[in-house]
C-alpha cells in the first residue's frame, strides 16, 4: 500500500489513490483466529483474569468450561504421579547403587 514517504504515494492522483485502497480493502480476507489450546484457556482464566478490570475479563478470557478444567487438572495430576514415580525410582537406584560402593 502506498503511503505519504513513498515515490509511488506522491506520484499517484488522490482520486487514483483513493480507488485503490478501496480496492485493497475490498480483497482484504478476514482472518480466523486459531483456538486456544484448553491449558492455556485455563492458564489465562486463572493466572491473567483477576488482574484485569471487570468489563475486560470476560472478553480476554473467559472462564473455560468446567469440562475443561476438570480435564487439565486431571491431566495436572497424572503428570504429577509420573514425576513422583520416577524420582522414587531415581532414588532407590541411587541407593542402591551407595550400598554396592559401601559393601565393596
Amino acid at each position: 500500500m502506498p503511503t505519504t514517504k513513498s515515490r509511488k504515494a506522491r506520484r499517484l492522483d488522490p482520486a487514483v489513490r483513493a480507488r485503490e485502497l478501496a480496492k485493497m480493502e475490498q480483497e482484504l480476507k478476514q482472518l480466523i483466529p486459531t483456538p486456544l489450546k484448553p491449558i492455556k484457556q485455563v492458564e489465562l482464566w486463572k493466572k491473567w483474569g483477576p488482574l484485569l478490570p471487570e468489563d475486560a475479563r470476560n472478553v480476554t478470557c473467559p472462564k473455560p468450561t468446567n469440562d475443561v478444567i476438570k480435564s487439565i487438572k486431571d491431566r495436572n495430576i497424572e503428570k504429577g504421579k509420573i514425576k513422583a514415580k520416577q524420582k522414587k525410582l531415581q532414588k532407590d537406584a541411587t541407593e542402591l547403587s551407595e550400598k554396592d560402593v559401601n559393601e565393596s
